[in-house]
């Protein structure tokens, strides 16, 4: 076993047993991880549209060259 991995599961689990504060602090990591990801998609797929909305609108007064 690599050393590194020994540590990780030796801060873990201290007494070789699962801890009740190993488990929240395990689920409140992947939650905050889970949310993230499921925002991050959803603002990636409105992304678009923002852009596309953004570039559509005309202001009120427009500036336009002579021919």
């Amino acid at each position: 076993m690599p050393w590194y991995l020994y540590l990780a599961l030796k801060q873990l689990f201290p007494t070789g047993r699962f801890p009740f504060f190993t488990l929240m602090s395990m689920l409140g990591v992947t939650l905050g991880v889970a949310v993230l990801v499921v925002t991050m998609s959803v603002m990636d797929g409105f992304g678009h549209q923002i852009k596309k909305m953004t570039v559509d609108t005309q202001g009120d007064v427009q500036v336009r060259a002579e021919p």
